[in-house]
Formats: structure tokens, sequence, C-alpha cells
């Protein structure tokens, strides 16, 4: 027995001293069989915070650190927990990038000891974990992008030894401190950054004052904030005449500028926020002055491609029929080089999913489109400038497309939600830098362009992001890759390639729903400017008006609320609310009681108020009612501001209280006034109608008869009575 006792402890340190190959003694959820039932999940998390060097150089230390934070996010205690790294070989294709991406790719190729922590974790509990290990260790001894993962051994309570947590992450190494490094290719790519500037849409359509749905956008502007930490990466790390500010092209949202640029204007009185039927003061003008001033600051003398207004779903837009609102958003985005008083890349749209159909090309007519490969043909061989095949009499005949990268494009954002949205910590843009140096790497034996782009509203740490400028900057000063502006990459020539539409986009689209309702309130808000015309003194027209309904229309198409029907609908109940706003200023006002006529033709007064600052022509219809008859009054035109009291004719035909209803519309019959319901009249009738009329003269003539044939009767009576 004491033999056996001893022979069990040799066995254990051994498993506990000696390190093991990985798939001998660790858990790898990704090596498990496939089943029915649900995956293995890791009792803890790993939170890596600190990696250096984030690109391994020639010039630089000959080690790798990674240190982060563990916790426990299981129910049981674990025990003899060690940390170490592992690495991979060199990636060799776009495939292997991707699965190296997804978590799948091999890292048992070299691996580092297993390091104690010391300390065991009770559920909840967290340590730092910290590995540096010499690269030689993990046989990185050349340039490439290496698959590495960080790897955590431990033991639960009542089970065996495992992987209780890991995070994978590409290095890329330009080259190793006495060992080879990369040098400038022969055709190195032409490499254009994109860097989103959007936020989802917060404002309200109202005519009068700026209002928004919340603050958010204030917290944003602020430093620490999203859209403040945007800019700041750009000037910290691309200053303007650098290389790098050569390389980069800022993408804007007009609607975000538009709203800055009202929240910064204090000159009527702050900008409100909405809260509940009532507004209450905005806090971020200041925030939006400073935001505003920086964002033109960057912008001067730098590449711009300006989104279309709200960022929207053209595509869905399209199919709706909404070709007005389609155009609209085009049009607007004008507004980014109107407020930032910069010049933008003209006729360039960036489709929402990097993917559009024949449709809307065809609405936008000929434009240079930025899409990724799957939008186009055999796009796994597009990778430079291309030319679009279309008919020959489509205004879309000529349009040039600029394809996006997807394998770097797929490491920064590939998991992003379908509106573009995407959340980072610190180093999850680690594995968009490895993949940029691969990318950089494969186009520079081959030729090509390089353009990347992040997610729409990506959010990361302004250290991340940092970083992964500062990686795009060592591949230009290597010359590894060269810089280009994005209106510098459009096809002269080349290769034609025909248009696609993947069959998951259209599920990505803005619901069928949201944009049938927009349809609907388009007509309508359509109606109602050809109804209204300027009073020519106040100098409002009609358009101004009617100009917040087609933009919060917009906004309510836009393609941040793909994949949030919610968010959709409450952006599109906004602009039905103000469109009822608008419709319920022109009303028939009501009686305070009931119209009492004194004869059978007396005149139906009514007062019909209009309380917009334009004119506007209506009409007034009237429900069949029994015993009452009038007509329709047609062609009205009331004042801006005014009431107009009419009398409509009418002819009685019966005595006594009975109601009619009437009901206010627009020339083309769109209803106006609160809800669009008709105005329920009573009528109290004290005269007689005509048939009344006749049978009371009637009868009165044959009681006259009657009682004249009686007197006559008694006349002859008394007088025979008198002679006998």
């Amino acid at each position: 027995m004491k033999r056996l006792f001893t022979v069990a402890a040799v066995v254990a340190c051994t498993v506990l001293t000696v390190p093991v190959p990985v798939r001998a003694e660790t858990y790898d959820v990704r090596a498990q069989p496939v089943t029915s039932g649900p995956a293995p999940v890791q009792p803890a998390t790993l939170e890596l915070d600190t990696l250096q060097p984030r690109v391994v150089t020639g010039d630089g230390d000959n080690k790798l650190v990674a240190a982060g934070k563990l916790t426990n996010t299981g129910d049981r205690k674990l025990s003899d927990v060690m940390v170490r790294l592992q690495a991979g070989s060199p990636l060799t294709s776009e495939d292997k990038v991707n699965e190296a991406v997804a978590g799948e790719a091999a890292t048992d190729r070299a691996d580092s000891k297993f390091t104690r922590i010391g300390t065991d974790l009770e559920p909840g509990q967290s340590a730092q974990v910290r590995v540096e290990v010499p690269l030689s260790v993990l046989q990185i001894t050349g340039p490439g992008v290496y698959p590495v993962l960080f790897n955590v051994n431990g033991t639960p309570d009542f089970g065996k030894q495992a992987r209780i947590a890991s995070r994978g992450f590409l290095l890329p190494v330009t080259g190793v401190p006495g060992g080879p490094a990369l040098s400038s290719p022969p055709n190195a790519a032409a490499t254009t950054v994109l860097w989103p500037i959007v936020d989802q849409p917060v404002r309200v359509p109202s005519s009068g004052g700026t209002v928004l749905t919340n603050d958010d956008l204030a917290r944003s502007l602020t430093t620490g904030g999203r859209l403040s930490e945007l800019v700041s990466a750009v000037e910290q790390t691309a200053p303007s005449g650098s290389a790098l500010a050569g390389s980069l092209c800022l993408v804007i949202d007009p609607d975000l500028v538009q709203t800055v640029t009202a929240m910064a204007d204090t000159t009527n009185g702050v900008y409100r926020i909405r809260s509940g039927n009532s507004t209450v003061e905005g806090s971020g003008s200041t925030a939006a002055q400073k935001w505003l001033e920086r964002l033109k600051g960057i912008a001067r003398g730098r590449c711009v491609l300006a989104l279309p207004f709200a960022d929207a779903d053209l595509v869905a837009l399209s199919k709706a029929g909404l070709t007005d609102l389609e155009k609209l958003a085009v049009d607007r985005s004008k507004a980014v080089a109107e407020l930032l008083q910069i010049q933008t890349v003209g006729d360039m749209v960036w489709p929402l999913g990097g993917v559009i159909d024949e449709r809307t090309l065809a609405d936008l007519g000929r434009r240079t489109l930025l899409l990724e490969p799957r939008g186009v043909q055999d796009g796994r061989t597009v990778t430079s400038p291309v030319k679009l095949a279309a008919a020959a009499d489509s205004s879309a005949a000529g349009s040039s497309v600029v394809p996006i990268d997807p394998v770097v494009r797929n490491a920064i954002g590939g998991t992003a939600p379908l509106s573009g949205a995407a959340s980072y910590g610190p180093l999850d843009l680690q594995n968009g830098m490895g993949a940029l140096l691969y990318r950089a790497t494969a186009l520079g034996k081959t030729g090509g362009s390089l353009v990347v782009a992040p997610p729409r509203r990506w959010k990361a740490p302004v250290g991340e992001l940092t970083a992964f400028l500062q990686s795009m900057q060592h591949l230009l000063g290597g010359r590894l890759v060269t810089p280009r502006g994005l209106n510098e990459q459009v096809a002269n020539g080349g290769r034609t390639v025909g248009l696609t539409y993947p069959v998951d986009a259209t599920g990505a689209e803005i619901s069928p729903s949201i944009t049938g309702d927009l349809r609907a309130m388009r007509d309508r808000s359509r109606d109602l400017l050809s109804a209204m015309s300027s009073d020519g003194v106040k100098g409002t027209s009609p358009a101004s008006l009617i100009e917040p309904l087609d933009l919060g229309m917009v906004r309510a198409a836009s393609g941040a609320w793909r994949g949030n029907n919610s968010a959709g609908g409450a952006a599109s109940s906004l602009v039905g609310d103000q469109l009822e706003y608008l419709v319920s200023q022109v009303r028939i006002v009501q009686p305070p009681g009931p119209y009492y006529l004194a004869s059978s033709d007396s005149p139906l007064p009514l007062t019909i108020s209009n309380k917009l600052p334009v004119v506007i022509k209506v009409r007034v219809t009237f429900s069949s009612t029994q015993g009452l008859r009038t007509s329709d009054v047609n062609d009205l035109t009331i004042g801006a501001n005014s009431n107009l009291p009419i009398r409509v004719p009418t002819e009685i035909t019966r005595g006594g209280q009975f109601s009619v209803d009437a009901l206010l519309q627009t020339i083309n019959g769109t209803p106006l006034g609160r809800g669009g319901e008709a105005n329920r009249i009573t009528l109290i009738s004290t005269a007689y109608g005509t048939i009344t009329l006749g049978i009371t003269v009637t009868a009165g003539a044959a009681l006259v008869l009657l009682v004249a044939r009686r007197l006559i009767r008694r006349l002859r009576s008394g007088k025979q009575d008198s002679a006998a």
C-alpha cells in the first residue's frame, strides 16, 4: 500500500511540474466532437489587458508579455491554477486567418512551461495572471502572423484538471531581433483606412427648436465618450501631413454633424430633451461646440466620405418605393461639406453591409461604390477597383467598385450586429492588426489595393484605436504598404464584374413593416404639402413644415435600427406624432352645444380654424342624415393662423333633434383635425319641413271646410225651425 501511494505521488508531481502536449492535458472546447447537446462552458473568464509588443519588430524586445485578470465565474473553487502561452505556425491563407479569428487555429506547435498563479479561486474571485516568454520558445523566428493562445488550466472541486479559460489572438511579426525582417515588397498595396464617425439618430422631427430623444449624444461627445475617443485617436496618431493621415479617410454621417451643430447653437436657447410629455434642457451644448471644432480640425485637408443622411438603408427604401426619401438621403450628404466647410469625396456610396442591389443602383445612377467582395460576382478574385457591368441604357452604366478587404473586415468586427455596432475591450483589435499585416504581405506579392473598413458604430477604448492606427503607421513606415486617398482608389479601367446581392442581405434590411408605415406617412405628408401655400407675409414655406417629417422618415430607415425593429418602430412613431400634430392644427371648431335651426332652410354655421403659419385649402364633407339635406363644401381657402366662418346651405325635412358628421379634409382627401376623425354636430330643428307644412296646411283647410259646413248646416237648421 505504501508503495502504491508513493507511485501516485510521483505521478501527481509529474502532472504538475512537467509540460505535457496540449491535447493530452487540456480541455479544448473546439476539439470536442459535435453533439446535439450544449457546448461545454469554461468555468472561468480571462480578460487580457496587456500585450507587449503588439507588433513584433526587429528592433524590439526578444520576448512576449501577456497579462490580464482571471475570474472564477463558476460555482466551484478552482485550484492548481496554471498559465502558459502557446503558438501555432505562421498563417498561410485567408481561410487560415479567418479560422484563427474564429478561435479555430491550431496552437500546439510550441508552448512555454506552465506557471502557477499561487492562489486558489473561490467562486466570484479574481486574480492577476501574467506570462513572459522568449519568442524563441514559441518558435517565432521570422516574419509572419502567428496564432497565439493564452491557456489557463486548473482543477475545479470534484473534477479533473482541465482548461478553465483561454484567450486567442493574432501576433503580427515584421521582424525578430537578430533575425530576418520583412522588406518592402515590389507591389506594396495602396491602402486606405476608413474611420467611421457615425452614431444612431436621436433628433425628434420638429419644426420648432431642437429636441432630442435622450442626452446620450452629449455623453458620447465628452472626453472619454465614444465619439470623442474616435477623434482623439486621429489627433494623437495621424496628424495632418503624416503618411498615416494620407491613408486615412473619415466617414461621417451628415445627420450626426447636423444634430451636433444644432446642439452647439445656443442663439435661440439650449436644445431640449424629450421627457415624457414635456421637455427639459439638454446639458451638452459646450461639449458639442468643442467636439465640433475638433472634428473640423481633423477633417480639414483630409479625405472625408459623407454617408447618406442618417446612414439610411437605401436598399430597403428602394424596395418600398420610397425613392424620394432615398434621393433625399443621398442628396443630404452634402451637409457634411457645408457644415464642416471642407470638400468631401464626390459621388461615392458605402451602402450598408457593403452590398447593393440592381434596383437601388439604378435609382442612384452612376456612382462609385464601396462594396465587399461578396457584393460582386467572383468576388474572391477582386482585389483592386473594377468597373461594374450594367445595362447600356441604365443610368448606372459605368459605375466603379472599390473592394473592401474581407479578411481585415472580419478580423475587426466580423461578429458585429446588423446595425454595424460593435464594442471592444483591451486587445480586441489585435486580430485586426494581425489580419492587416497578412493582407499587406499577400497583396505585396500580387499587387492590389487594400481598403480597411471597421464597423459603422464601433466602440473601442482610445488605447485600442491608437494601437490599431500605430500598427498601420508601422506598415507605412516600413513601406510594406503605401498610403492612398479613397478618391484615388477609383478605377480608370481594369476588369468588369457583375453585381450580386447575397440572400442573407435581404434578411438584414429594415423591416418591411417599418417601411410600409413610412410609405403611408409619406403619402399623407405629400398630400398635406400640396394643399398648403405660403401666405406671402410671414414667409413660412410649406416645405419647411414638411422637411422635418421627411428627415424623420429617413432617420426611421437608418441602418442603426437593423435587427432592432422596436427601435425602428419608435423612430417611425416620432414621425407619426409630428404628422398628427400638423394635421390637428387645421380643424372644425366644435360648438359648445347643439345648433338650433329656426326654419327649414336655415344655414348650418361652422368655423374652421387654421393654426398653421401657412395657407391651406380644404373641403368639408357631411354624412348622410335622415331629415337633413346638405351639400359638401369644396375649395375653401383658410389663411395662416386664422379662422374661417362658413354657412353651409341645408334643407330640413323634419323637426326635432338629430346629428350629422362633418369631416374636414384636404382637397385630395387626407383627413384633418385631431385624429383625423369627423366632428359630430347636434342639430335641433324648431321649423316645419315642407312635407310637414303641406300636411298642416291641408289639415287646416279641411278643418276650415268642416267648420264652414257645420255652420252652414246650423244656419239652415235654424231657418227651418223659424219657419215652423
